[in-house]
């Protein structure tokens, strides 16, 4: 990922952070003539990944049982 302009590192929860330097410009609605007020904000971005959250298996379990659900379903309607 470019992080040129901002910084990148492992948070304590053992996930990589990468926080950026940007501005926000805010106006009022019904506003519009009027210069946007500008702000300097940080963001901050967690990416997220099935297996840092540890939800790949349960991912799996889900999709193995919708399998098993349609080709229970299908079963059942050859029966009929």
């Amino acid at each position: 990922m470019d992080t040129s302009k901002g910084t990148e590192r492992i948070n304590e929860e053992g996930a990589e952070e990468i926080k950026v330097d940007a501005i926000n410009y805010k106006s009022s609605a019904g506003h519009e003539q009027e210069e946007p007020q500008k702000e300097n904000v940080k963001i901050t971005h967690v990416p997220l990944t099935y297996e840092k959250r540890g939800t790949r298996d349960a991912m799996a379990e889900k999709i193995d049982s919708a399998k098993g659900t349609v080709t229970g379903a299908k079963d059942h309607n050859k029966a009929d």
